[in-house]
């Protein structure tokens, strides 16, 4: 009985240590999970993770932006396509499709937000032009030479009537596009420079507002693909 009466006098001890230790566990849960503990949680977050959450959320904050001002914005282009390669690209209207019927200086913004300068010339006679200069104020910058032999120096010619195109697709003519959406209030001119003549292009508002609205295309595009403008 004496052994008897000790083994239950052990179990009983061990059940209250039992309980003990579980209440204790539960104290410690509950201070972990007290509003106190968490803001000290929170207080131990670096400046590093705060930034950068931060940043992250001000990041999706222009991408969305710049998707809903390029839904209003894409109201004043045409949209196409090719149909093999998927590629799409937007040309404003005030040019129209195809070759504009003059002497014009345009863009073209592709589904990517890559922007492309391009220079039309039409007459009666060849211009044979390889570049364009593009002057506002004292300011000029000059594209580089298209040579009559690249695939990007384009010429036909119908019924007396010639045409030329080129396309330019450098950090230049980039720049000249700059240039131009930054200065639609002023006088700009262009040079199409031929191998012995040239001919001067004043860009009328339209046509100014027409490569603002490219470029602003063009930089929402690469906003909204999350690329850093």
């Amino acid at each position: 009985m004496k052994n008897f009466g000790k083994i239950i006098g052990g179990l009983f001890l061990a059940i209250i240590a039992l309980l003990f230790i579980g209440y204790l566990s539960d104290d410690e849960t509950k201070t972990a999970s007290s509003p106190e503990n968490k803001k000290a949680q929170s207080a131990s977050l670096t400046p590093s993770d705060a930034n950068d959450a931060e940043s992250i959320k001000l990041k999706e904050e222009r991408i969305a932006s710049a998707k809903k001002q390029i839904i209003a914005l894409k109201k004043s282009f045409h949209h196409d396509k090719d149909e093999m390669s998927g590629r799409g690209w937007y040309d404003h209207k005030v040019w129209g499709k195809g070759y504009p019927e003059k002497n014009a200086l345009t863009c073209t913004v592709f589904d990517s937000g890559h922007i492309m300068l391009r220079s039309f010339y039409t007459g009666d006679d060849w211009l044979f032009h390889e570049s364009v200069s593009v002057k506002v104020g004292e300011e000029r910058i000059d594209s580089d030479a298209i040579p009559s032999y690249d695939d990007s120096n384009r010429r036909d010619n119908s019924g007396g009537t010639v045409w030329e195109s080129i396309t330019y697709d450098s950090d230049e003519e980039n720049g000249i596009i700059a240039l131009i959406a930054q200065n639609v209030e002023k006088k700009i001119l262009v040079r199409l420079n031929g191998d012995q003549y040239y001919k001067d292009i004043t860009l009328t508002k339209i046509e100014k507002q027409a490569i603002a609205d490219a470029y602003r295309l063009s930089n929402l595009i690469k906003t909204a693909n999350g690329e850093d403008i």
